[in-house]
Formats: C-alpha cells, structure tokens, sequence
C-alpha cells in the first residue's frame, strides 16, 4: 500500500478528499491529513509518504516551501497540488520543481482526483519494478565478487562463506556441492554477431537466463567467469542417490544447452568436478574442472565432461605418428588419399593428449605445411591455401573442427595439382622444376618449348595467373621451405640449392613471400634443430 499526506488548511476540502475517495482499490492509505504546512513537515519527516497532495496557500508553512523542503531530502515523492485558478505563476514553479500534477479546488471532483492518483501509482509501480530490478542486479554482482573472492582471492573463511550462504540465501547445501564451468564456444563471433565488442551486453542476458534455470531447478548460483565461460556452484540435495544426482545433473546441463542453442545460437561444452561435501576442496575442484576443459578440443560440441571418470581418450599406449609418412600419401588418388588420412586422423585422437591446444594447433600447422610440399607443379593456390587453412585453424574450438578443415585443405591440394595446362605450359613448368636451381630465363625456357618468350609469357599468365619470374620464386620458395623442414642445411645453403646466389636476397625475398625469413620458418614448423647461420 502507498501511504499518503494531505495537506490542506480548509477543513472540507480535506475532509471531502479522505472520505469520497476509495484508497485501498488504488492500494493506498491515508497515512495523515493536516492543516498546515509545519504539521505536514513533521509529519513527512515521521513517516515518509509515497505520496503528497498539499494546497499552496497554507498558514504557517505554504505549500511552495514545503515541497523545496521535500526535494531537498527526496526526489521520489509523488507532489500533487491543489490550488486556485489565480495561482497559475505559483503552478509553473511547482511544475519545474517535480510535481507530478495540479487539481483546482473550485472544480474537483472525485474521478477527476481518482485518475490522477491511478496516474501516479503507475509511475510508483513502475519506479518500484526498477528498483527491485537493480537490487537483484547489485545482489547478483555481490555474489558474484564474494564467490570469486572466496576461490581465487583466499579473502574469506569457510565460515564466513557459510554466514554469507545463508545470509543471502543462496541455493547450495555445503554438504554437498559441485562445481561446473560452461565454455562457449567461438564467443568472439557471437560478440560480433550481437554488435556487443566488449561483451557487456551479452553477460548481462546470459546470466539472467542462466539464474533463471537455476531458480527453476532450485540447485545452485552461476556466475561469469572468464571471457567465454560460466561457473556454476550446484547442490542437488543429499536425500538423492549418487546416480539420480547425476541424473538430475544430466537434466540440468542439457536443458541449459538447448536454451543456449535456441536463444544465441551457440555450442556450449560443460566441464564437472567431482562431488565435495564440504568447503575446503572448492578451489581443488575449480582446478579440476579447468583440467577437463582442456579436454574440449577432443569432445564433439554440446557435451559435458566429468572431472571424476575415466574420459576413455586416451590410448593404452602412445602413439607416434609420422606426419611425414602421411605426406607421402599425396601421390595417392581419391578415395585411397581419404582413407589414408581417415586412419591418420583417428591414430592423432587415439594418442595420449598433448598438454595444450596449441600443441595440436601446431601438429595441424605443420602437417599443412607438410603436405603442400608434396604437390606437384605447386601453384600460388596451394601456398595461399596453406595462409587460409593456418588462420582458420586458430579459430577451430574441437578436435572434429580440425580434421575437416584437415580434410577440405587436402581436397583444395589435390585440385590445385589438378589444374589443366596446355601442352606448352606444361613442357615449361617441367622445364622450370628441373632446373630451378641454376640461373634461369624465360628466353632459355621459350627456346625449349618452342615459342617466343612473349608468347609463353602470355600462356603462364593465362593458365596459371602469374608470370615467368613470379612461378620461378614461387618454386624456389616452395622449395626452400621443404630443405629447412626436411634437412639440416644452413639458411645459406638453402639459397644456393634452391637457385639464390645472394643469400640476403633470399631472406628478403621468403620474407614476402612466407611473412617470416627461414629461421623463423624452420623454428616454428620444423623438426629438425636449428642450426645458426649468419641469417
């Protein structure tokens, strides 16, 4: 109920409005009537009305300084006036001071107040839902700061974690507690997608739908974690068995994922600690639950992980694979060169994980730069097709995500090794792999094949986009990347094998054409050790 003041010297005025107008079906109280504005004063002072109605002229205190008084001390009070035709001058004032509304004595009358009371019940009503609104706000950061103080900060006791559990009534039973991290997956296109670049947004709406489900399920807080990712704190109640907690768990975790699938679009991968039954081993849990996320890459999207079972990705024995065998396998055709990858792929998985993501980000980047070197007649396609596959690779979240892009560069390798060449194109690029290494020109390779050397110009320009000295480097290049990652020469006898007699014009020159001169690329893709050179 609203409580409400009036104030008004003439006593049938105040009277006629306490007694014509039904308060309580406008979920208001006349909290006190007075006749002037001293007593309306003490009166506000004493019980904070929600609502003022006051005439202007009143003995002692007139209604203009009673209301400076009142917004001195609070802009929320609901202000409406009575007041005389004559007072228009004093009504302006007032209006610039906040109040919501006038009524004029003479010609009142009861609907007439009525609907300007109903006016200004909506405005508190809608007032009071913001307000209730930012205090679950301010609740949920508080809880959001306590908890993240409490497992990663060491601010607070056991103890006064519990006082807090209870003061503010979170849904957990520190008798029996989990914890659980959701990672989103490719968040920075969802952030893209939103037009939200800090993610502010984006939090806000995820953990209104995230507590949301936890209301409904009655079994535990979440708050945000990192970047992409959720921590959830969940108790399912001692009174069930371990297998119905899991369950219900299960239940939990998947209604969160079709939520998430259906409102953002999103793949989300769950990663679950073991079960504690009490405080101290939280932020063991929170480590645990880490350690399976890391895991992610070999799970497909929209599972969840457990910390405490056997995750049955591993090999019973390592497994060395030989990505240089694998390239081998390009001389195959179709469905052979599938097949050979397919078990490849399934003998990477079957391995004992690496330690990071960025291990097998790496095994990918160099199988790229592996096989390219296999392709015959490599073109500026297939070296350009090795820079897309690398970028993309680094925004490949799981282990599936990988082999496919795996699995469309080798198809992109196998066209390109495919293109049609007239007869004449491909006497000269024969001609040009075998003998790269020397000096070479394009009048002594239009005298091989029979052309004058503008005519073979054209023709390489024509089928395979680039001219004479621009596939000359392209395969020097190429085959300067195969002699870092495959042998022990220095950098300078690169150059000369490869036909570059200054050494520093072939650094330049791998530079543009790779982004990285040739110790950087045989330290970042190479297997063999780097040996220093005057590079």
């Amino acid at each position: 109920m609203y409580k409400v003041l009036i104030a008004e010297d003439e006593m049938w005025v105040r009277l006629g409005l306490k007694n014509s107008i039904n308060w309580e079906n406008l979920g208001m109280t006349v909290a006190g009537d007075v006749a002037n504005g001293v007593e309306a004063w003490e009166h506000y002072q004493k019980d904070k009305p929600d609502i003022v109605i006051t005439d202007i002229r009143m003995p002692e205190m007139d209604g203009m300084e009673l209301i400076d008084r009142i917004r001195e001390h609070d802009a929320a009070t609901k202000i409406i006036i009575l007041t005389c035709l004559e007072e228009f001058g004093l009504i302006q004032t007032a209006m610039r001071n906040g109040v919501s509304d006038f009524i004029l004595k003479l010609t009142m009358e009861s609907n007439e107040m009525v609907n300007i009371l109903a006016k200004v019940k909506q405005e508190l009503d809608e007032e009071r839902a913001d307000s209730s609104k930012h205090l679950l706000r301010d609740i949920d950061v508080l809880k959001e700061s306590f908890v993240k103080d409490y497992l990663f900060r060491n601010r607070y006791s056991q103890e006064e974690f519990l006082r807090y559990v209870s003061e503010y009534k979170l849904m957990l039973d520190p008798h029996n507690i989990r914890i659980c991290l959701m990672d989103i997956h490719h968040y920075h296109r969802l952030k893209v997608r939103f037009g939200d670049e800090r993610g502010q947004l984006l939090r806000m709406s995820m953990l209104n739908v995230l507590q949301e489900i936890l209301r409904d399920y009655g079994c535990g807080e979440v708050c945000h974690d990192a970047d992409n990712r959720y921590l959830f704190l969940l108790s399912f109640g001692n009174s069930l068995s371990e297998n119905e907690q899991f369950q219900q768990l299960h239940q939990l975790l998947d209604h969160i994922r079709r939520v998430m699938r259906s409102y953002f679009n999103i793949a989300v991968t769950f990663a679950v600690s073991s079960t504690a039954h009490d405080l101290s081993p939280l932020r063991a849990m929170y480590r645990e639950c880490l350690h399976a996320m890391s895991y992610k890459l070999y799970v497909n999207t929209d599972h969840f992980i457990c910390g405490d079972v056997n995750l049955q990705l591993k090999a019973e024995e390592k497994i060395h694979t030989s990505l240089a065998g694998l390239a081998e396998v390009l001389s195959l055709h179709g469905e052979q060169l599938s097949k050979e990858f397919s078990h490849w792929s399934e003998r990477m998985k079957e391995r004992e994980l690496p330690e990071s993501r960025e291990a097998t980000v790496r095994d990918f980047n160099y199988l790229f730069h592996r096989l390219s070197l296999h392709v015959p007649h490599q073109s500026q396609e297939s070296a350009e097709l090795v820079t897309q596959c690398t970028l993309r690779l680094e925004s490949c979240e799981t282990w599936d995500e990988m082999v496919q892009l795996a699995e469309t560069f080798i198809q992109g390798l196998m066209q390109t090794r495919q293109i049609p060449m007239s007869r004449k194109v491909a006497e000269a690029v024969a001609y040009i792999n075998r003998n790269f290494q020397g000096e070479l020109t394009l009048q002594d390779v239009a005298d091989v094949v029979g052309v004058s050397p503008n005519y073979l110009s054209s023709l390489l320009k024509k089928e395979l986009d680039v001219n004479f000295s621009e596939y000359l480097i392209h395969i020097r290049v190429e085959k300067a990347k195969r002699l870092l990652l495959e042998s022990d020469l220095r950098s300078y006898e690169v150059a000369d094998h490869v036909g570059f007699m200054d050494h520093s014009h072939f650094s330049r020159t791998f530079k543009k054409s790779t982004g990285m001169g040739p110790r950087e690329f045989r330290k970042r893709w190479g297997q063999v050790e780097e040996i220093s050179d005057d590079e």
